[in-house]
């Protein structure tokens, strides 16, 4: 409820980016030292909830997903790795 006590319960995109930057700054990161204690506790923030929410949400993204999809298709693969980003959403459209 912070998270969103920061931006209203609408985020824009722009608005979710500052929470990343929040939470990036709150778990001490660097991107120019690598510290993968910091690192790993960023990507346990829940800001990454917020984030799989917005995508399903957020057109343009779930634009970019399908986009992805069609060109994986269009390879005709026999297997295909979940690149990550969300709540499996590229791994549900590509099956």
């Amino acid at each position: 409820m912070q998270l969103l006590a920061a931006v209203g319960s609408d985020p824009s995109l722009e608005q979710l980016w500052w929470l990343m930057d929040q939470a990036w700054q709150e778990c001490g990161c660097d991107n120019l030292r690598v510290d993968e204690e910091r690192y790993s506790s960023f990507y346990r923030h829940p800001v990454w909830l917020l984030n799989g929410m917005f995508i399903e949400q957020h057109s343009t993204s779930m634009g970019h997903w399908r986009a992805i999809t069609a060109a994986a298709a269009a390879l005709r693969p026999e297997h295909v790795v979940d690149a990550g980003g969300g709540f499996g959403n590229l791994a549900r459209l590509l099956a």
